[in-house]
């Protein structure tokens, strides 16, 4: 699906820009939208036009703006400078930063992060529901429609998500927070001191397990970082599962 808006009408209509003289060029990254920089003078602006996803994951793209709007105040995510009515693009303030490493995020800023991570899961006031199992299901719709190839080990993949599932739906004080649902490297940007989360368009109500699972999966944490991390988390820590020669959160969700 591709948006009816470009980044040069961008420029020529919004506020922002008029009476400007303004230079883009394309953002690296981003999978289901397409991201610039624009730059007047001294000042640098994201711009974010989204394109795919939004119908068949339902994502709500003027909750995405709240959602960063109040990240933002929070400290932990770009402050918001404008976006239309239907949210179908956003400016940013840019961040100068860069995508974390794994030794920074592993070795050097685990309990920062933690505590960024309980700043999203206190977010208050947007009103959108999206777990990480809300959109798996939305996923496995889109496989359907779209009439995607299916792997080996789907099904059984599938049948443990219901396990999880089921289980998750029994922790009552954690299973509807709001969370950021996408905590993956390359949405965590570090400037050498401060930490900025991007990429908002997934989160909503839902699981906060999900975001303290991502990020231990994605950079292969050791039981003795997850423990480092739960317990930055929750204050105590009393399970971990092992799973090969890597920490396996997702086992005990």
């Amino acid at each position: 699906m591709k948006n009816d808006i470009t980044i040069e009408q961008i420029i020529k209509l919004n506020k922002t820009f008029q009476n400007n003289s303004v230079t883009y060029s394309p953002l690296n990254g981003g999978f289901s939208n397409e991201t610039y920089l624009a730059k007047i003078n001294q000042n640098k602006y994201v711009i974010k036009i989204n394109i795919n996803q939004s119908s068949y994951l339902r994502l709500d793209r003027v909750q995405e703006c709240l959602a960063q709007q109040k990240a933002a105040a929070l400290g932990i995510a770009p402050k918001v400078i404008s976006y239309p009515e239907d949210a179908r693009y956003i400016i940013s303030e840019y961040f100068d930063g860069h995508t974390m490493t794994y030794d920074e995020i592993v070795n050097k800023n685990i309990l920062k992060l933690v505590e960024i991570i309980k700043s999203i899961h206190s977010i208050k006031g947007v009103d959108r529901q999206c777990s990480c199992f809300d959109l798996i299901d939305r996923y496995t719709k889109g496989i359907s429609k779209f009439k995607v190839s299916i792997p080996d080990g789907y099904y059984d993949i599938l049948k443990k998500t219901d396990i999880i599932r089921n289980r998750r739906a029994q922790d009552h004080i954690n299973n509807s927070k709001y969370a950021h649902n996408d905590i993956l490297s390359n949405n965590i940007l570090f400037d050498g001191q401060k930490i900025i989360i991007i990429d908002w368009e997934l989160s909503g109500l839902g699981d906060p397990f999900m975001d303290l699972a991502s990020l231990a999966y994605s950079n292969w944490m050791t039981k003795e970082q997850e423990q480092l991390m739960l317990t930055g988390y929750f204050g105590y820590c009393d399970k971990i599962c092992r799973n090969g020669q890597r920490g396996s959160l997702g086992t005990v969700l």
